[in-house]
Order: C-alpha cells, then sequence, then structure tokens
C-alpha cells in the first residue's frame, strides 16, 4: 500500500477532473441554497428576506473557476498543476 503525503494528496485532489467535479458541486450547492430561499419566503415559512449574497459570489466565482480548469479540455491547467507539482516534489 502506498502512502501519500499531504501536499500529494492534495495535488491529486487538484487535479482537473476532480477540481472540475468539486467546482460543479459548488455550484449546484449555491444555485439550491438560492431557490430553497426563493420558495421558502413564497410560501412564507421564512420570515427575513434576506438577499443571497454568499450564493451569488459563489456561483460566480465558481463558474469562472470551472472555465479556467476545462478550458481547452483542462489542459491549460492541467500544465501549470505539472509544473506547480515539479517544482514541488522534484
Amino acid at each position: 500500500m502506498q502512502v501519500y503525503t499531504f501536499w500529494q494528496s492534495l495535488f491529486y485532489l487538484l487535479m482537473p477532473v476532480q477540481l472540475g467535479v468539486l467546482l460543479i458541486t459548488v455550484i449546484l450547492m449555491s444555485l439550491s441554497e438560492i431557490g430553497c430561499r426563493f420558495y421558502g419566503v413564497r410560501i412564507g415559512s421564512l420570515k427575513e428576506t434576506k438577499k443571497p449574497t454568499i450564493p451569488v459570489i459563489m456561483v460566480l466565482v465558481s463558474i469562472s473557476l470551472v472555465f479556467m480548469v476545462l478550458h481547452q479540455g483542462g489542459q491549460w491547467y492541467f500544465f501549470r498543476f505539472y509544473d506547480l507539482y515539479k517544482l514541488l516534489f522534484m
């Protein structure tokens, strides 16, 4: 059994495919938060109407990061990722 250091595990987590899945999950979570807030206000279960600023910011940041990570099939991000990996571990 091979044991990776914390930093190597973090780098494997930040590979383009895994990072894309995590970011899309954040987008969907933020959109569901916005939808639940509007639905709660509409049916009257939420008394206070707060602006969903944090979920909107999370959606916008995650969409821009997904575009960066998956641009040109993930090649742009992957080569930056690999160069940083070589710099740190080789």
